[in-house]
């Protein structure tokens, strides 16, 4: 007997709605004003068939619409380590863009952590490489989790961001060359594929040749962010990859970041207050949704210092659950990168109380990327 006629027509949509459905904000929520969570997003591939893959959401409370943002992940050295890929290892970044009005979906692609289908991104051995080909291949994961996103109730169609990290950098740079509809811009970080050991890419030239590839028809705003001490992608790949791609004729803004830690690389999940202010002017100049200036400003706090305006810009850049608080003599305290909204609330009036306790009169007037509330 069919599976529909045993369960119900009725049933059958309850089970697929609840599959496909965002999750919704819970109560006591380590991080207040979001609604988040992680979920499977059912896509159907172009051969026909169907496969669940594995996300994690984040977007603001209410009905929207919101401008939407995929964020994809890298693919580590060795391939054993494609099972430990999780899409909530984004959830950071996902929540940072959640508190500047966008709905963030973290998606991992078939072949790596519990996305259901087999790895389809392969380059090749290492002395035959097509990475032009493997971007596009998986970027069609990108481009079914983009038009799920996009389906949703609460999203903008019209307003869709792509943010790559290493392989993901490559994949959504992919996308941008055949775009789906609405979308804006493009933000690669420290993107590539093939690299072997530090300092050691299969056939760097091919990689080249990749991104000359996508940039003769990709056209949203690029927006490219390497570090000094990548050792995945060096500061000599990476100008040459970004020559090729505005050599086809795509556009794309290209900043290099001083060394970072062991290994660059790892700037974007490990040093966002080294990348936000870059991708908040990008956004600004896009036209697109971030914090706003005119809301976030130490003008309204008391007392305002030079010292104070220069730790105001470090909370400002600052990722995580945070926040700003000060008192009428001029003492102030901060926190940020802060694993709930209370911790963050509590640092901040600890450090501005500091020996002084409840007599410094320290209240809070801002909490993550908004006026705290009276």
């Amino acid at each position: 007997m069919p599976l529909v006629r045993l369960i119900g027509i009725g049933r059958l949509l309850l089970l697929l709605a609840l599959l496909s459905a965002p999750p919704a904000a819970q109560a006591g929520s380590e991080h207040e004003g979001l609604s988040e969570g992680s979920l499977t997003v059912p896509v159907v591939l172009p051969d026909g068939s169907s496969v669940r893959l594995a996300g994690y959401l984040a977007r603001p409370p209410g009905p929207g619409p919101f401008p939407i943002v995929l964020l994809t992940h890298g693919t580590p050295r060795d391939p054993a380590d494609r099972t430990r890929t999780r899409a909530e290892s984004a959830g950071p970044q996902a929540r940072d863009f959640a508190r500047r009005g966008w709905a963030a979906l973290s998606i991992v692609r078939r072949g790596y952590g519990t996305s259901e289908g087999e790895f389809v991104e392969s380059a090749g051995n290492c002395g035959s490489r097509d990475y032009g080909a493997a971007g596009l291949a998986a970027a069609v994961d990108l481009r079914l989790a983009a038009g799920w996103l996009a389906a949703q109730p609460w999203a903008d169609p019209r307003r869709l961001l792509l943010v790559g990290v290493s392989t993901g950098g490559l994949t959504a740079t992919a996308l941008a060359s055949q775009p789906p509809t609405g979308l804006v811009g493009v933000i690669n970080f420290a993107g590539g594929r093939g690299s072997r050991g530090p300092n050691d890419v299969c056939q760097p030239d091919r990689l080249v040749e990749a991104f000359a590839r996508y940039g003769r028809t990709a056209r949203a705003p690029g927006l490219w962010i390497y570090a000094e001490n990548d050792l995945y992608f060096g500061p000599a790949l990476s100008r040459a990859m970004l020559a090729a791609y505005q050599g086809a004729g795509a556009p794309a803004e290209f900043h290099l970041l001083p060394p970072f830690g062991a290994d660059g690389h790892s700037v974007y999940g490990r040093a966002p207050e080294l990348w936000w202010p870059l991708v908040d002017a990008f956004l600004r100049r896009s036209r697109l949704p971030t914090w706003s200036p005119t809301a976030l400003s130490p003008d309204a706090l008391p007392a305002v210092t030079d010292r104070l305006r220069a730790a105001f810009e470090r909370y400002l850049a600052g990722a995580g659950e945070k926040a700003f608080a000060a008192s009428a003599t001029g003492r102030f305290g901060w926190a940020t990168g802060r694993a709930s909204t209370e911790a963050a609330r509590a640092a901040a009036l600890d450090f501005c109380q500091g020996s002084a306790g409840t007599e410094a009169g320290c209240r809070l007037y801002f909490v993550n990327l908004a006026p705290a509330a009276p």
